[in-house]
């Protein structure tokens, strides 16, 4: 009786206003008002900042097993399990949704037999989500909004829109179609055909929507390809059906290809073709959203996830691996960080290198060589591979011979009292980090190659080795060829023992004390490369490690290589990308681990300016000296969290003196020279015509 009664009120309203709906047109906004509100998300509050009344649309009620309900329009969009998104109209009682209480069945979905106007809102973040009733709700998709700004400002064009199944290439005509609605009347070309396959405008552009089979395309002329779920078409179709297709977009110079999927293995086209782009093989531009990016997915939200749905599914779904069984060994809150102080680093012109190695010499843009070198300590971080013979066709090895630099800092204050916290002591490495300023990498020669490059910065360009300065320390693995490039650098002048980290290559036998050797190697076993891999993480994750290089090609960037290492098969490495660089960021703790590098760094410490931060540093190594007494947790308290007993006159027995720089800031760090910015961002705007795209979900 009561849904009969709401059904014969919502009738009546409908009729009334029937008069008004006439005069609307097609369009679903009918009036706008704008506003200042926050709503909240999923994680946090968004901001909105239009209010919308729509036409007259059906109206669907949702609800849930939790007791969460809602009454909307057929085609308002909700969250599901694995964050897919759908249209209310198409829930079923199989279907989870989010809301504020977690998951939820849907228990019962149904049409209430009448229209009624809408209301919805315009959010300005980039998470347009929020919570509509306790149900979480969204209003906006990326690509179809580029497929209608392409349908209205062209001219004679077609797009063709292609999907693993029929449903899913439906939904995004659907999507379309309501985003046209939306336009102003003065925006709207006319239009000829407008059903569930086919959109044909007066503007002489069309919209296609097929399933894809081994003759999707055939006969027809496309200017756009849309192709959806790339990986989850059976590879017998996908494979015939782009090569039908290919010759005949790749031959136009106005067509464009737009690949999106989530992972799914590797044995699929979609993988090829990601593979190749990553190569440079092909002529695809690749981009990932990962889950870490979309506001609101923290390191606790993917835990959840991981919970509710296993680590497999994550890592494919949410982590985009194409491995299955893959885990990523950086957090998501350190690739965020990492993503929000990226830079495009440069080349310079230094006479002391060839055109050649210049254009395979990357700096930081704040970080001048020929300035920014005096007084400053450098940590030189060298993987090795083969590369491409000179004269010959084909390569020996895909790797790169990579030198990563880093610049050695102090550690800020506030990150060595979380070391404190964690570690229950102090001790001279935690107390440097370690910031990235150039790179070299090269896959088109050998090491020996490499080796000429790193001398020529180690004892020509940063001085090391000249009278009595003794600046660089070189951290070189020696597993591929690491020996000739020892021999090489070794030859120079100004070459001395010490400046190449030795360690144990081999674990020593108890009782013995074996002597060490140049560099390092990487081994299996309990203190093996997993072992460091882990070492390594725990650094980024102290602030320790700074990384910023940012390139648009994936092989030949920082961020992009940690991003894409992963344990698979219980070994760490890089995942459908090269890991080249990762390597030489992520080992840099193998040099923590040797007394001698330590007793350099003690040494630095000492020949720093007296300021601030290298007072409060020293007055905490000195309470963790052997001979200190244990502290006992109010002293730590008064000590390192701050106190106002304590004379703030005197910075050596007040360690909040003064306020630490922050080394990210426009501002230097007293006492540390040559300081340099990451404060703002670079996002490095490319025109392509091909794109393949990993989207979040």
């Amino acid at each position: 009786m009561k849904n009969l009664l709401r059904r014969l009120i919502g009738s009546l309203i409908y009729y009334l206003d029937k008069s008004q709906y006439k005069e609307l047109g097609e369009g679903k906004i009918i009036e706008e008002y704008p506003i200042e509100y926050k709503v909240k998300s999923e994680h946090q509050y968004n901001k909105a900042i239009n209010f919308f009344k729509t036409r007259p649309l059906d109206v669907y009620r949702l609800e849930l097993e939790n007791k969460r309900y809602l009454e909307c329009a057929d085609t308002h969009i909700v969250f599901c399990k694995n964050g897919i998104q759908k249209y209310v109209k198409d829930l079923t009682t199989e279907d989870y949704v989010k809301t504020d209480k977690g998951l939820s069945k849907v228990s019962n979905v149904y049409n209430l037999g009448f229209k009624s106007f809408m209301s919805d809102l315009e959010i300005e973040e980039n998470d347009h989500s929020y919570y509509t009733n306790g149900i979480l709700s969204h209003n906006t998709t990326t690509t179809v909004a580029y497929l209608l700004w392409y349908l209205c400002f062209h001219v004679d064009r077609n797009i063709l829109i292609v999907a693993n199944k029929g449903e899913t290439a439906g939904e995004i005509t659907k999507k379309l179609k309501d985003a046209y609605k939306t336009l102003p009347f003065w925006l709207k070309p006319g239009i000829i055909v407008w059903n569930q396959k086919k959109i044909l405008l007066d503007n002489g552009c069309s919209l296609t929507c097929k399933t894809t089979n081994k003759t999707s395309a055939t006969g027809d002329t496309i200017h756009v390809l849309y192709f959806d779920e790339v990986a989850k078409i059976p590879k017998n179709i996908s494979d015939d059906f782009w090569k039908s297709i290919y010759p005949t977009l790749s031959s136009s110079n106005l067509a464009q290809i737009i690949l999106t999927s989530t992972p799914d293995g590797t044995e699929n086209l979609f993988y090829r073709i990601w593979d190749g782009s990553q190569k440079g093989t092909n002529s695809f531009v690749n981009f990932r959203v990962d889950w870490w990016q979309v506001p609101g997915h923290d390191d606790e939200w993917a835990e959840k996830q991981r919970r509710d749905f296993g680590d497999e599914e994550f890592e494919q779904e949410f982590a985009l691996s194409f491995e299955s069984s893959t885990s990523k060994l950086l957090s998501g809150k350190d690739l965020q960080f990492f993503k929000r102080i990226k830079k495009e680093f440069v080349h310079r012109n230094l006479s002391l290198f060839s055109n050649k190695e210049t254009s395979n010499l990357y700096w930081h843009p704040n970080f001048n060589p020929l300035y920014d070198i005096e007084r400053n300590y450098f940590l030189f971080s060298v993987d090795t591979a083969e590369g491409i013979d000179e004269g010959t066709t084909g390569k020996k090895d895909s790797d790169y011979n990579v030198i990563n630099i880093f610049k050695i800092q102090l550690n800020s204050f506030a990150n060595i009292r979380k070391i404190i916290k964690k570690k229950g002591k102090l001790e001279i490495k935690d107390c440097f980090r370690l910031v990235q300023v150039g790179m070299y990498i090269d896959n088109d020669n050998d090491e020996e190659a490499s080796a000429e490059v790193l001398k020529k910065l180690v004892f020509d360009l940063f001085g090391c080795g000249e009278g009595p300065i003794d600046n660089c320390r070189i951290l070189l693995e020696m597993n591929f060829n690491g020996k000739n490039f020892c021999n090489k650098v070794i030859t120079h002048k100004n070459y001395y023992d010490g400046i190449i980290i030795k360690t144990h290559h081999t674990k020593p036998v108890p009782g013995e004390n074996p002597k060490k050797k140049l560099g390092y190697k990487t081994t299996g076993g309990k203190h093996g490369k997993n072992y460091y891999c882990e070492l390594g993480a725990k650094m980024v994750d102290n602030r320790q490690i700074i990384v910023s290089q940012y390139h648009k090609k994936d092989n030949l960037c920082s961020i992009a290589q940690l991003n894409a290492f992963a344990k698979r098969k219980g070994v760490y490495g890089g995942i459908a990308l090269h890991d080249d660089i990762a390597v030489t960021i992520l080992f840099l703790c193998r040099a923590f681990e040797e007394d001698e590098f330590i007793e350099w760094l003690d040494q630095y410490l000492s020949e720093l300016e007296d300021s601030a931060l290298k007072s409060k540093i020293m007055y905490c190594l000195r309470r963790y000296d052997e001979g200190e007494p244990d502290m006992s947790d109010s002293e730590f308290t008064n000590s390192y969290l701050g106190s106002t007993s304590y004379n703030h006159n005197n910075p050596m027995r007040n360690p909040y003196s003064s306020n630490v720089k922050n080394p990210y800031s426009s501002q230097s760090t007293p006492g540390l020279p040559g300081s340099f910015t990451y404060g703002s961002l670079m996002n490095p705007n490319s025109v392509s015509y091909t794109h393949l795209t990993l989207p979040t979900t």
